[in-house]
C-alpha cells in the first residue's frame, strides 16, 4: 500500500532547507485526531493517517510556515472529494448576496483597471471550485476559463466555462488570474505558481486571497484546535490536512517576487467615478488610505 502523506523535506515556496519545526503533532492522537474526527465528521479515520505527523515547519528565508507531511494523491482526492460531501447545487447556493457583491466588485475594477472591452478580456479562475466567481465574470461579458483539482466540482462548471487541465494551463493566454483560497491548499505552490506566472500576458494580474497567518506563530505556543473559525485563537490558517502553507503578508509578497510578479494597487483614480456606488467607496477609502497588510493581494507581470 502506498503511503498516504508526502513529505516535504524544504520550503515549498522558496526551497529553503534551513526551516525549524515549531510543533510536532500526531495525526492518529488528540487533539489533532480530535479536531479532524469533528471536522470531518468522522469521515476521515486515525487508520487513514497513521503514517504521518502534523509538523509545522517556520522557514526562516521567506517567512513561510508549511506543514511537513502532505497528503498524496490518494489521501488528496479522498480528503477533497468524499470527505466533505456535497451537491453542486447546494455549493452554489451556499454564497450568498455578500460574497457576489465582492465578486461583482472584484470583476468590475479589474474591467475598469485594463479599460477595454469585457469581451476582450480573458480571464482564468485557478481552484475555481463551483464556479460562482466565473459566474459573475461572464455576467460582465469576459471570456471565462477555470481549473479545478477536484473531479467532482470541475465536471459542475457553468455553460461557456472552457475548463482546463491544472497541469495543461496555456502560456501567455489570461489578462486576469483568481485564485481564491487557493495557494493555501496546494502541495507544490511554487510549481503552481510558475505555472499561472507564465499564464499571464504582460501586464497580466494574479490575484491571490489566502488566510491570513499573521497570528500563528504565537498562537502555535498553546494551541486550541477547538477555536472556532474566525476567532482570535483559531487556527483555521494552518488547519492539518488542507492549510499545508500559511502565508503572512511579507511571506506573500516574497512568494510572488520569486515568481517575477509585482506587488500592485488598482489606481486611486478608479474609485473616484462621481457616479461610483457608496459600497465601491467606502471600500476605496479603506484600501488607499490605509493600506491593510493582508492575504489578499494582486501582483502583475512585468508589461
Amino acid at each position: 500500500m502506498a503511503p498516504a502523506f508526502d513529505r516535504r523535506d524544504s520550503c515549498p515556496a522558496c526551497g529553503g532547507t534551513s526551516g525549524r519545526p515549531l510543533l510536532d503533532l500526531a495525526f492518529d492522537r488528540p487533539p489533532i485526531s480530535t479536531y479532524l474526527a469533528d471536522f470531518y465528521a468522522g469521515r476521515v479515520s486515525p487508520d487513514q493517517l497513521d503514517d504521518g505527523r502534523f509538523v509545522v515547519v517556520d522557514c526562516p528565508a521567506c517567512g513561510l510556515l508549511y506543514q511537513r507531511d502532505v497528503p498524496g494523491p490518494e489521501l488528496l482526492g479522498y480528503v477533497y472529494d468524499d470527505a466533505v460531501p456535497i451537491d453542486p447545487a447546494d455549493g452554489r447556493a451556499a454564497r450568498g448576496l455578500t460574497e457576489r457583491r465582492q465578486y461583482a466588485f472584484q470583476v468590475e475594477e479589474m474591467l475598469k483597471y485594463f479599460g477595454r472591452h469585457p469581451a476582450e478580456i480573458a480571464v482564468l479562475d485557478y481552484g475555481m471550485g463551483w464556479g460562482n466567481w466565473l459566474q459573475m465574470a461572464q455576467a460582465y461579458g469576459c471570456r471565462a476559463s477555470g481549473a479545478e483539482l477536484s473531479t467532482v466540482r470541475a465536471e459542475a462548471a457553468a455553460p461557456g466555462v472552457e475548463v482546463v487541465a491544472p497541469g495543461g494551463i496555456p502560456a501567455e493566454q489570461f489578462d486576469f488570474v483568481n485564485t481564491e483560497q487557493v495557494f493555501e491548499h496546494l502541495t507544490e505552490p511554487a510549481t503552481t505558481g510558475a505555472r499561472l506566472a507564465a499564464a499571464l500576458r504582460p501586464g497580466g494580474i494574479l490575484r491571490i486571497s489566502v488566510p491570513n497567518g499573521a497570528s500563528v506563530r504565537e498562537l502555535l505556543n498553546a494551541p486550541d484546535f477547538s477555536a472556532p473559525k474566525g476567532t482570535a485563537k483559531s487556527l483555521n490558517a494552518i488547519a492539518p490536512l488542507e492549510h499545508v502553507n500559511c502565508f503572512t503578508h511579507d511571506a506573500l509578497v516574497h512568494f510572488a517576487s520569486t515568481l517575477g510578479l509585482e506587488l500592485m494597487h488598482y489606481p486611486t483614480r478608479q474609485f473616484l467615478d462621481p457616479w461610483e456606488r457608496v459600497r465601491f467607496a467606502a471600500s476605496a477609502l479603506l484600501h488607499t488610505v490605509r493600506r491593510p497588510k493582508g492575504t489578499m493581494l494582486l501582483f502583475q507581470k512585468p508589461a
